[in-house]
């Protein structure tokens, strides 16, 4: 995979500033949700930061970067903290057209550019349908979240309109 799995084959670790934060914040029992997970490079490190009384929900949704995610969560050992959800957040229930990347961590539902229009580098022209949630709907019935991780390639003001509806109702921490 010339995406993420490369850099993480050769370097064994990549944006350590992320790290860093993740780090500083995290505590055990604290809740994480990471919209974006692809393989779980973070939602493992999140998972051993918050502890067996913490959890990590994940969202992905490539069906082949899920497939990795459930392996990586299940070589660690961390089955019992991360909950993993194949689908796509957003700013409503359904299903949205998913633009697939040569490069697994570039996916996107915005296979062009918001501010130049042009169109995303390493698209493949292959598409999928995934099934959408709004944040609403996807927090329902889980615990409260402390933190969000988020890498979704580009549709971050869609799922922003979602969480500010969801820390009306409740559904993050104070």
């Amino acid at each position: 995979d010339p995406g993420i799995a490369k850099t993480l084959a050769i370097f064994g670790k990549r944006e350590l500033e992320h790290r860093l934060i993740l780090q500083r914040i995290l505590r055990p029992g604290m809740v994480v949700w990471d919209c974006g997970a692809n393989i779980g490079y973070y939602a493992i490190m999140e998972a051993r930061l918050v502890g067996p009384t913490g959890f990590v929900y994940t969202c992905e949704p490539a069906p082949t970067n899920i497939a990795f995610l459930r392996g990586n969560v299940a070589l660690n050992g961390l089955t019992d903290r991360v909950a993993i959800d194949e689908c796509a957040i957003s700013n409503h229930d359904g299903t949205a057209t998913f633009h697939l990347s040569e490069l697994s961590n570039v996916h996107t539902l915005h296979p062009t550019s918001h501010r130049t229009g042009a169109t995303v580098a390493r698209m493949s022209g292959r598409t999928i349908d995934v099934r959408t949630y709004d944040v609403p709907t996807f927090l329902s019935g889980k615990r409260s979240v402390d933190l969000v991780r988020m890498d979704i390639e580009g549709h971050e003001v869609e799922v922003f309109e979602g969480i500010a509806r969801a820390v009306r109702a409740g559904q993050f921490r104070g």
